[in-house]
């Protein structure tokens, strides 16, 4: 019904004003950076991957309403945690580091489509759909908890009276 094209997308624009807002707060309160992008991430993915799972085994149109409104109110974490790194970890190319993290980051896009169209046509269900992504996102928060950094790994060039150092 309409409910899944309006309410998720009313959720998300109040949630990321409140997001925003807390992550700002913590940030100025002087929380460790890193600490703040791995719990926002986590806050993010991880309860998106307990939400996938109960959508794919929910039966009740109210009950996947509310995981999938869920899923979208938590999506400003995930704003606040690995969008934000590039800003981060390379100041000056923040711009370029993002274009490719979401070059990359479309790819799953395009192939899922097919993927889910071929999941879709061979076992005539959701669940592996939903389970699948579950499993990306889990795997995927989980590296960037492992590994996410946010201190600079590109040094700045470094500025003279006559420009920039080319």
């Amino acid at each position: 019904g309409w409910e899944f094209n309006v309410i998720p997308y009313v959720i998300s624009p109040i949630s990321s004003v409140l997001v925003g807002w807390l992550i700002e707060k913590l940030i100025q309160k002087g929380y460790n950076l890193l600490l703040i992008r791995k719990c926002s991430e986590a806050a993010s993915q991880y309860v998106r991957v307990l939400l996938l799972t109960l959508i794919a085994n929910l039966h009740s149109y109210e009950g996947v309403l509310f995981c999938v409104v869920l899923c979208f109110g938590v999506g400003p974490f995930h704003t606040a945690g690995v969008h934000m790194n590039p800003m981060d970890i390379a100041p000056q190319h923040a711009g370029t580091v993002f274009g490719f993290m979401n070059s990359v980051g479309a790819l799953p896009g395009i192939i899922g489509v097919y993927t889910t169209g071929y999941i879709l046509e061979t076992t005539n269900s959701w669940k592996l759909v939903f389970y699948g992504t579950a499993f990306l996102n889990f795997i995927g928060c989980s590296l960037f908890l492992m590994w996410g950094r946010v201190s600079p790994i590109i040094s700045s060039p470094t500025i003279n009276s006559a420009g920039p150092d080319l």
